[in-house]
């Protein structure tokens, strides 16, 4: 058997009967599903979010990328003497 001992106190624990053995493992699985499941809804979270960023960072990229190649068309135009009307 084993003991404890703190602040001069020595403890000895019962031992455990096969009952409070199974309610004991029946308790720490619970807990280990239970975090498992909030890990995984935390992880779709996660990833849900950074889809939605890059999506939006697709976007703004596409749009940049359209805008830039107005303004090079109307320079180019500008330089051919080709007179454009913008709006």
């Amino acid at each position: 058997m084993y003991s404890l001992k703190n602040d001069g106190k020595t403890y000895t624990p019962a031992p455990l009967t096969p009952k409070k053995v199974y309610e004991d493992q029946l308790k720490l699985k619970q807990e280990a599903t239970s975090e498992s499941i909030q890990t995984n809804n935390h992880d779709e979270i996660v990833r849900k979010t950074e889809n939605k960023t890059s999506h939006e960072l697709n976007n703004k990229r596409d749009k940049v990328s359209a805008t830039r190649e107005r303004e090079e068309s109307f320079d180019q135009s500008e330089r051919k003497g080709v007179k454009v009307e913008c709006g």
